[in-house]
């Protein structure tokens, strides 16, 4: 996807080139959580402008023009606090994973990254950091390594 660079080192992205966003934070609280979420929710609320997608070798249920949003942390709360402060967000601001170096992972419960689970859990626990960090290199290698191409209408921005 095409960038335009600034004078000032940074770089504009066009949304339609964006696959992952991540937070990453040291400590993860419930303020910390509330501010991802809005930053969450403000990148789901822009409507892309995509025309047609290309996947190849599709091993997994994630939607081609769906970004995922994921917090990376090494102290957060317990997964048991943090389910709950999950649970006070909005759909539009939780993200899809919330991955603790420390401890483990939490998966939200859609049927996207995994096989959606019949208890009424919106997220699932990976109760260990080695096996959480496998599952996200693995879900970002899934994700971008299937998206070939995304047709963008760039006649939309006029």
């Amino acid at each position: 996807m095409p960038r335009l660079p600034f004078a000032s080192g940074i770089d504009l992205i066009f949304l339609e080139g964006v696959v992952a966003i991540l937070e990453i934070k040291t400590n993860l609280n419930s303020d910390v959580l509330k501010n991802i979420g809005e930053n969450i929710k403000s990148v789901r609320v822009i409507q892309p402008s995509i025309g047609a997608t290309a996947q190849m070798g599709i091993t997994h249920n994630w939607p081609n023009k769906k970004i995922l949003s994921s917090i990376i942390t090494y102290e957060g709360t317990s997964f048991n606090n943090l389910s709950k402060q999950l649970n006070d967000l909005s759909s539009d601001e939780q993200p899809d994973l919330v991955l603790d170096l420390s401890k483990g992972m939490l998966i939200k419960n859609e049927g996207f990254l995994i096989p959606k689970q019949n208890d009424s859990s919106q997220y699932l626990l990976v109760n260990n950091a080695e096996e959480g960090f496998m599952f996200f290199l693995t879900f970002l290698t899934e994700i971008t390594g299937t998206l070939s191409s995304r047709g963008v209408l760039w006649r939309n921005y006029w």
